[in-house]
């Protein structure tokens, strides 16, 4: 936007900075997203869906199969995601479908993909 209210001004020099000030905005978005899509893929290969399953099943100490916000804390900081109380509330409240306050590695598993993938989610867990 920058650049185009300096084309707008009509002189020269406002041509040649206007165009440049658009020429670095587009690189920035299209190295942004690029960026962006990397880092997701880099988060998905990560973490297997054996290693997801193994470091849900290591939180469940009381082998109920599904997870209490406590867990949930432990098993999240394990795989390089820390929380803290309030966020790991909402994020469970975000992936609890079936309301009982606790998660199942069927609700994990999805948010845990839906995380991986959506820049969306980020903002939904603070």
């Amino acid at each position: 936007m920058a650049g185009t209210l300096q084309l707008a001004q009509g002189s020269f020099i406002d041509y040649g900075v206007g165009a440049f000030v658009m020429v670095v905005g587009t690189l920035y978005i299209l190295v942004g997203r690029q960026t962006a899509l990397k880092l997701k893929n880099l988060h998905a290969s990560i973490y297997s869906e054996d290693t997801l399953r193994a470091k849900f099943q290591e939180a469940d100490t009381d082998s109920k199969g599904a997870l209490t916000i406590v867990q949930l804390k432990t098993c999240l900081a394990s795989l390089g995601v820390t929380l803290n109380t309030r966020e790991a509330e909402a994020a469970l409240d975000h992936m609890d479908k079936d309301v009982s306050g606790t998660l199942t590695y069927a609700e994990f598993r999805t948010w845990w993909e839906e995380w991986a993938h959506e820049d969306t989610m980020r903002n939904n867990i603070v």
